[in-house]
């Protein structure tokens, strides 16, 4: 395939030869938005009136009617009305014109808008509200859009839809939305979608943001850290392959002659407030590990998903008066190239005990690296224009990102771009690439543009129109013809003999490569991008083959996205000449709004029937706002409580000068602390400009590769200007003509006015980029998110719901209660006035001790512009007092808590502070005195601690007030904070789940029976329901990333290409198939279909590697078919039908007299195979006869003689035929089902007998023999024996029940597939993953989502009940009710008609354990209780009388925290980078450990590193439990004393584990199996036995449908 310019993938082109009009068009139409089109008439003597939108067949009437622009003829605006409905019409002239032939085929699609989502902040905790704004604009000049109807939704981690609802854009374009966050909700990064309706028909429009919720404190300061060197240098590329010789960096030598490298830097920390932080700074400078190293345990830690070693490390004392300098030494023998180190500055403020991170990239370079280079075309293009310069940027950078200077240029060496040319025929290209020197006296800020010459070409040899109708005369005509170029940048450095290659940082280009342009006459037009002048005009410089002076204009059109911005006719000026070609300038205007990434178009035409020259060049325009916007605080400080306002201004239309008018702008203020914890999504100048970029894409038509030289007859004289817009372009074609399907670059002549291709495939695989590829590995290792380290600082902010009153201090004192994350979240009408519209908004200052951020966006009929404040507001007094303590306490547990006053009074220098607490009546002191004086300096603060014993559960103020001895009435405060309390003992859950499905309408009742033990602890148990009418929704999640770009073999292709096919069909029957995913699945659709024709073989068949096979491949080319088949019936990518009936009649020749089908060509892949690899003829018989009959079903033109016969005869061997396994079972029926040779009742009760039932209402199938006596619980799990064919069995089996109407049993066998999907959405292998894609498919159509039921759910106390219809069918939604001891009845009803599953949980905290354990589970502390880092380990040992467990299956270890410890994010981390555990999560109680394999006898082990927050006394002990994935019932539960353990000898040999006493902050953690039962290890643990109360924690487990949360139980 001939590799053409990439320019505007929507863009339709219509013309006919002659001196026929060119039109353009976008391809997609959104109803009711207006668009542009194109017309070029310099070739004809009038202008046509109008332009017409037609229905593309059977009308006679136009539907609406783009009149020429008054600015600009040449374009014509074409609004589409709202009423027009979505399918093909085509733009026309009008009725009785001289080319009304002429037409343009387009797509019309639903009414769509470009919209943005913004919310209020990035984390939220328990019970918090999350605030979101969407805002509606128009996909062509982003105007605000009022009156238009979104819907918003919250999906959760586990995939369930948490809210839906719909809301209206207001006159400003702006719908609001929110999200109450539930007591006790799932953990994690949850999505908030608004969706214009359309989507799940490839219109509409979407946009998604995520958003946290975790339990978690505020940091109170922020670590800065900053880094001397740019890099590290080394004389070496690795100690692998020699020692390392020197180092360029700061060095120095040791008394024993070791050199030295040095990193030096300054390290300060801020508090949020402003003010600095004294303390003391831990400085490390981290290493990654590579897979081969090993021996680091003791002092590493995991960062940034790779494993990182210690190479030094250092103290320092931060002070206020200035950043603090450090400086450390490496041995430079530790050093190796193509590494990054991060560089780790750990501070801690002693006062309050509070710990917070900064860290810094430091990368480390083999010596000749220190200058890395970024290679671009100016055009933006990836072709090269034979005969013409191809002119290049080269960009030298240091590797911190700066330009090098002119010094440090001249001192780098000779540097020398390389350009290496290939040929036709390969023998034809030259052995040397080349040279040209880079002077360093060009470079400009690094930068230097230049040309690379065209070499001549021999005509003899080089002739493009010469006839090519065999090989022999392809290479003789165009042998010697440059097909591709390949350009980079060498150094040959001072010293040397030889030049080195220069490489590109990530997501740079080091190697460029270009194809050649195609021209059916060898003539050319180059164009640079337009720059601006002075005084703001826009010119683009023109090259070309042919005489420019005699041409005058030149037509022009700008393209941004999928729309026309603008075109026009422009003089050609500046003509001059060289002895190859000419040059001219060409000034063209460019709207002064126009933003974002664009194309120029530029089309020149000879006359005389000449074939028109075109060439495009991409550029970019930085956003452009139609008004500036201002934002300000009144003041830059402010008191607590203190009177202020805000200022915005909007300045004048960029467009006319005008004062804007209508303005509304939007307000958000956020607390400096919660803005550290993550960057929110915000609708700003960043978020606006991305919606230009993708705002005119709309949705993606059916397409169909472009090959200009096909369609000439269709293109005239505009043949080349579709070579510029062609790339997945619709071309509108004369259909009386037959459409030229041949590619090749010899054969019979296609249009005498447009020879073939010089080559096909694909020349150009991309260029290179990053720097080595050990560099490429490390780039993004990096520090915690500041998310780690709020989880175990400072208070939590805001007070929680259903607090307790505290008793109030003196009547004097202000008491500080209002802690919002975000303040302002509000919007106002802007008034116009003096040149500009302005509003001040009057508001007060929170009590939170910190600075706000302030930002905003506003609307106008002009457009959208937005702005951050460059001043925040600081919020402050100089005397105030905090309180630190956990995020949650535990009832009759002691805790710290630290009460800091802080004093920034001027010249009060050292004063003495009264500090008074008072505390409720359900928490006692326990040691302190609630009175206490303190001596607190001048700009610093003095804390005191003391212990609380919380008594009751719920959530409890504590006030502190502090008095300052001094006679200045400011220096005093009060402040109020929230203490939550939980509840002791072990957590305990029951789970039950019933679905009722009502066919018809009609009634359903179910009865659920739950349990709260009498010896529940006191004010623990808690009952929830859930209901969920969607019984396959959360299944969705995942899929995208199953969505990539086919490569390779014709085998990998298809590999990579059938599941694009089936994930679109499965998104389509849940109606999720949005219009970006369904564009994307189209692209590599057409991407793997152009390729995989590339693997044909003459006869229809496909193969591996094409032609270069000796034959085709019976099971490959059956694969085709029926993929391609699907692929034609889904209306994504028309498919040449003649492809599938040549496939199609070669596997029918296949077939021998007995039915079977004979077995050719060789399979690579055997995986693409399923189950029936290596199988003999009865699986390639099915197979093929399943592949046939699709196609037959699929293709109603699809002609192939003697296929009927063909499957009849197949139809008779397999039901003959004595099947041995319960695949082939399958497959055969299911063969026999699609060739209409047995009914699919027939075909359900045989497949039927062959299944297994399952645990909870689950079916799967599997052979006869692999099963352990047919128990799910062996094939429960991907860790642990569910194999790739089960899968495909199952799958098989659902779509044979779903086929014959029965949804009962499917829905038994889909529940078990969605199980079994991997966090990547699909599943082992290929094969199974297409079958079971297309199963859940199939039963997502056939169950429907069309529910309309009511359903009531009650006890002997309350009765609740929620309607279950269309518009909340996919949300989770809950009914409360209160519990007490003994059981529950609950009687659930549903009334109407449709599916529900009702999830109904009881949770409660026991004791003791409360059942017969199938493990031990035994936990230890190591270290003491003064050790700020010790390490725990987890052990799991099974126990030989338990029956039913799942060994060796995925199975979680929760192990209980004691209050006052955090795990170390970072040490668990590389448990999972590892592949040892699968994942973890770490809450504020305890640590959840994903294993992916369990031994069956001995102890299999964790280890990680855990730090001291707080300090507690009375510590209550800690539960942990260690429980199978799949069936949890196969348990274990430990209650573990707080107790130490000094490290044991076996214990401190295992791989991970550290002294408690070791300096390194986080050793790295590992698995290991122990031999046995170790009782040197025994913690102190309680264990007992009783009934088992099913099922484990909502969050961790539910079953039924909810067990679709579980993504990550299956391999990748």
């Amino acid at each position: 395939m001939l590799r053409l310019v990439v320019t505007v993938s929507v863009l339709v082109l219509a013309a006919l030869s002659g001196s026929a009009p060119l039109i353009v068009c976008p391809a997609n139409l959104a109803a009711g938005q207006t668009y542009y089109c194109f017309l070029s008439v310099t070739n004809q003597t009038t202008a046509p009136s109008s332009l017409e939108l037609r229905q593309a067949t059977g009308s006679s009437s136009a539907l609406a009617s783009a009149m020429p622009d008054a600015q600009n003829p040449g374009l014509y605006r074409l609004a589409v009305p709202s009423s027009v409905a979505v399918g093909k019409y085509v733009v026309q002239l009008p009725a009785g014109s001289a080319f009304a032939a002429l037409k343009a085929e387009v797509s019309v699609v639903a009414e769509t808008k470009a919209l943005l989502l913004e919310s209020d902040r990035a984390l939220y905790k328990p019970g918090h509200t999350a605030r979101f704004r969407a805002l509606a604009l128009s996909v062509d000049q982003l105007l605000p859009q009022a009156a238009t109807e979104l819907k918003f939704e919250v999906v959760s981690p586990d995939g369930f839809k948490l809210v839906s609802n719909s809301g209206t854009t207001d006159s400003s374009g702006v719908a609001l939305f929110e999200f109450p966050i539930a007591k006790e909700p799932l953990l994690g990064s949850h999505t908030a979608r608004v969706t214009l309706p359309g989507v799940a028909q490839g219109a509409g429009a979407v946009k998604e943001v995520s958003f946290t919720v975790e339990e978690y404190v505020l940091p109170r300061f922020e670590v800065n850290l900053s880094v001397d060197q740019s890099h590290l240098s080394v004389g070496g590329l690795s100690s692998r392959f020699g020692a390392v010789s020197s180092s360029s960096s700061s060095s120095s030598s040791s008394s024993s002659g070791t050199e030295k490298t040095i990193v030096s830097g300054m390290v300060s920390a801020q508090f949020t407030f402003g003010e600095a932080v004294v303390g003391v700074g831990k400085l490390t400078v981290w290493s990654p590990i590579m897979s081969w190293e090993s021996g680091y345990q003791s002092d590493s830690k995991s960062a940034g998903g790779t494993q990182h070693r210690a190479l030094a490390a250092t103290t320092v004392e931060l002070t206020a008066a200035r950043p603090t300098q450090f400086e450390m030494s490496i041995e430079t023998s530790q050093l190796t190239s193509g590494r990054t180190l991060m560089i780790e500055a750990e501070v801690t403020y002693p006062v309050t005990g509070e710990v917070q991170k900064g860290t810094s990239s430091l990368p480390v370079l083999y010596a000749g690296n220190d200058l890395q280079v970024h290679l671009a075309f100016e055009d933006g293009q990836d072709v090269f224009r034979p005969g013409l310069p191809s002119r290049v940027r080269v960009e030298l950078t240091k590797p911190d990102g700066r330009a090098p200077t002119q010094s440090e240029l001249q001192a780098s060496g000779e540097l020398i771009l390389k350009t290496r040319r290939d040929t036709v025929v390969y023998q034809n290209s030259g052995s040397e690439p080349d040279s040209q020197a880079l002077e360093p006296s060009s470079f400009v800020n690094g930068v230097l543009s230049l040309d690379i010459p065209s070499n001549v070409e021999d005509r003899s040899c080089c002739n493009v129109e010469a006839p090519r109708s065999t090989r022999a005369e392809y290479e003789k005509a165009v042998g010697c013809c440059i097909k591709s170029m390949n350009i980079y940048v060498e150094v040959k450095r001072p010293g040397n003999s030889y030049a080195d290659r220069l490489y590109a940082a990530r997501d740079k280009t080091s190697d460029l490569c270009a194809s050649r342009a195609y021209s059916p006459q060898g003539s050319y037009l180059a164009i640079s991008p337009p720059t601006q002048s002075s005084s703001g005009d826009w010119v683009a410089s023109l090259r070309s083959t042919i005489d420019l002076t005699q041409l005058k204009v030149a037509e022009y059109m700008i393209v941004r996205g999928g729309a026309l911005s603008t075109s026009g006719t422009a003089n050609i000026t500046s003509v001059s000449s060289t002895s190859r070609y000419f040059e001219a300038s060409l000034p063209v205007s460019v709207p002064p709004s126009l933003s974002g990434d664009l194309q120029l178009v530029v089309i020149l035409r000879p006359g005389g029937g000449a074939i028109a020259l075109s060439a495009s060049a991409k550029f970019t325009r930085s956003l452009q706002l139609p008004f500036s916007l201002s934002a300000s605080f009144s003041v830059q400080e402010a008191k607590p409580g203190a009177g202020l306002s805000v200022s915005i201004e909007a300045g004048p239309s960029v467009a006319t000068g005008s004062v804007v008018t209508g303005v509304r702008a939007f307000i958000t203020s956020l607390d400096r602390s919660a803005e550290l914890l993550g960057k929110r999504a915000a609708i700003s100048g960043e978020a606006i400009l991305s919606s230009l970029q993708s705002a005119a894409a709309g949705a993606a038509p059916t397409p169909v590769a472009p090959k200009p030289w096909r369609d000439c007859h269709v293109f005239g004289e505009d043949v080349m200007v579709a070579a510029e817009l062609a790339e997945g372009m619709k071309i509108a074609q004369d259909t009386s003509q037959t459409s030229i399907t041949d590619d090749e670059p010899f054969g019979p002549e296609l249009h005498p006015r447009c020879p073939r291709p010089l080559f096909s495939g694909t020349v150009c695989w991309g260029g290179g980029g990053g720097m080595m590829v050990e560099m490429e590995m490390m780039e993004d290792a990096g520090a915690p998110m500041a998310l780690a380290a709020a989880k175990s600082n400072t208070a939590s902010a805001g007070a929680a719901p259903q607090a307790s009153p505290a008793p109030a201090p003196a009547a004097s004192v202000t008491v500080r209660k209002f802690f919002p994350e975000t303040w302002l979240w509000t919007d106002v009408a802007l008034s116009p006035s003096s040149g500009k519209s302005a509003a001040s908004l009057g508001v007060t200052a929170p009590d939170t001790i910190t600075t706000w951020s302030l930002e905003a966006f506003a609307t106008s009929p002009e457009g959208v512009s937005a702005v951050r404040a460059d001043v925040p507001l600081k919020v402050f007094k100089p005397f105030f007092v905090e309180i630190r303590m956990p995020y949650a306490s535990v009832r009759g547990e002691d805790l710290e808590v630290i009460f800091a006053v802080f004093n920034y009074a001027k010249g009060s220098n050292s004063l003495t502070a009264t500090l008074d607490i008072a505390l409720p009546a359900e928490i006692d002191l326990a040691d302190g005195a609630t009175s206490i004086q303190l001596q607190v300096p001048e700009n610093g603060a003095n804390s005191t601690r003391v212990r609380l014993r919380p008594k009751a559960l719920g959530s409890w103020r504590i006030t502190a007030t502090a008095r300052s001895s001094s006679s200045n009435s400011e220096l005093t405060d009060a402040i109020q904070r929230v203490l939550t309390v939980r509840a002791e003992g072990i957590p305990m859950s029951e789970t039950r789940n019933v679905v009722l499905n009502l066919a018809q309408p009609g009634v359903a009742r179910e009865n659920i029976s739950l349990n709260l033990p009498i010896n529940a602890v006191n004010g623990s148990g808690r009952l929830s329901v859930l209901a969920v009418g969607d019984l396959l929704g959360p299944s969705i999640s995942g899929l995208d990333q199953l969505l990539r770009i086919p490569t390779g073999c014709g085998e990998q292709n298809m590999i990579t290409l059938a599941p694009n096919v089936y994930v679109a069909k499965y998104l389509a029957a849940m109606g999720q198939l949005r219009a970006d995913v369904r564009q994307r699945i189209v692209s590599n659709i057409v991407v793997g279909y152009g390729r995989e024709l590339t693997y044909r073989h003459g006869d229809g068949s496909f193969s591996a590697f094409g032609t270069s096979d000796s034959s085709g491949s019976t099971w490959l080319t059956a694969f085709v078919l029926k993929t391609f088949a699907e692929v034609h019936a889904s209306g994504l990518v028309s498919v040449d039908t003649s492809v599938l009936q040549l496939a199609a009649a070669w596997l029918v020749g296949l077939q021998a007299a007995d039915g079977t089908f004979q077995s050719v060509g060789m399979v690579i892949h055997q995986e693409m195979m399923g189950g029936a690899a290596g199988s003999k003829a009865l699986s390639l018989t099915a197979y093929v006869t399943s592949a046939l009959a699709k196609a037959k079903a699929e293709v109603a033109e699809l002609v192939v003689s003697g296929l009927d016969q063909a499957l009849q005869k197949a139809g008779a061997y397999l039901s003959a035929a004595q099947s041995i396994t319960t695949y082939t079972i399958l497959l055969r029926e299911q063969a026999l089902s699609l060739a209409g040779l047995r009914t699919t009742t027939q075909v359900a009760e045989s497949v039927l007998k062959c299944s297994s039932r399952g645990l909870s209402g689950r079916r799967f199938w599997t052979n006869a023999g692999e099963a352990l006596q047919g128990s799910e619980s062996d094939h429960n799990n991907y860790g642990g024996g569910v194999k790739t064919l089960e899968v495909e069995m199952t799958a098989y089996g659902v779509l044979a029940m779903t086929s014959a109407g029965n949804l009962e049993h499917a829905f038994e066998g889909a529940r078990w597939l969605l199980e079994r999907r991997s966090a990547l959405g699909g599943f082992q292998s290929t094969q199974d993953t297409v079958v079971a894609l297309n199963a859940l498919a199939e039963y997502a159509m056939a169950a429907g989502r069309n529910s309309d039921l009511v359903l009531k759910v009650a006890n002997e106390a309350a009765t609740n009940s929620v309607r279950i219809d269309a518009s909340n069918v996919d949300v989770l939604q809950s009914m409360p009710f209160d519990t007490k001891p003994g059981y529950t009845l609950l009687e659930v009803e549903a009334s109407g008609k449709g599916a529900a599953l009702v999830m109904a949980e009881m949770k409660y905290n026991l004791p003791k354990s409360a059942f017969e354990p199938c493990y031990d589970v035994e936990v230890n502390w190591f270290g003491g209780t003064t050790e700020t880092i010790v390490a725990l380990q987890g052990c799991a040992i099974p126990r030989e009388n338990c029956t039913g467990k799942n060994l060796g299956g995925m199975s979680i270890m929760s192990v209980g925290l004691f209050t006052g410890y955090a795990a170390s994010q970072l040490s668990l981390q590389s448990l999972k980078e590892a592949g040892v555990v699968k994942r973890f999560e770490i809450s504020d109680e305890r640590v959840d450990v994903y294993l992916d394999e369990l031994k069956s006898s001995g102890a299999t082990c964790i280890q990680f590193n855990v730090t001291k927050d707080f300090q507690v006394w009375n510590t209550q002990a800690a539960v942990s439990e260690f429980y199978e994935y799949y069936a949890p019932e196969a348990r274990g539960e430990s209650l573990t004393r707080f107790e130490f353990k000094a490290m044991s000898a076996d214990v401190l040999n295992s791989p991970g584990v550290a002294k408690p006493s070791s300096p390194s902050p986080s050793p790295s953690p590992a698995v290991s199996t122990q031999p046995g039962n170790p009782e040197s290890q025994s913690p102190s643990v309680s264990s007992s036995s009783a009934h088992f109360y099913f099922s484990v924690r909502l969050s961790a487990v539910i079953s039924g449908i909810a067990s679709t949360m579980m993504m990550l139980a299956s391999h990748a």
